[in-house]
């Protein structure tokens, strides 16, 4: 089993990774939208997407892995009217690959932001 870290996305928060491999699987944690050197995005949660994509773009990298080789990933949204404009965003990040999704709404995020992703990826099998 891998930890994987990467500085091109942003750190964790608590005790915990921002992924782990584990026999070809890439496990990611919840990633939001919080810059690389730590600081919370505003601006609404299109800006907040934003950044979730590109902290999940590095993970994946870091992790040997891409969005192509997504399986599975989870949005927790907690506005549902700004849904729409995401879910296009989202749409073409992913362009023709199409994974499993859940969208789950909920009450409230950390740090007072308004969108949260979670995933898993196929990757290289490098761990021991």
């Amino acid at each position: 089993m891998d930890y994987i870290f990467t500085d091109q996305a942003s750190p964790p928060k608590g005790h915990y990774s921002q992924a782990v491999r584990h026999n070809g699987i890439l496990y990611l944690s919840g990633i939001l939208g919080i810059t690389p050197e730590g600081e919370p995005v505003r601006g609404g949660m299109l800006r907040e997407a934003e950044q979730v994509l590109l902290n999940l773009n590095e993970i994946l990298k870091a992790g040997g892995s891409n969005p192509n080789q997504l399986l599975r990933v989870t949005l927790y949204i907690g506005d549902m009217d700004g849904w729409p404009e995401v879910n296009r965003l989202y749409a073409a990040y992913m362009g023709e690959h199409r994974c499993a999704r859940s969208v789950v709404p909920v009450s409230n995020l950390p740090f007072g932001l308004h969108i949260e992703l979670e995933a898993t990826a196929a990757c290289a099998a490098t761990d021991g």
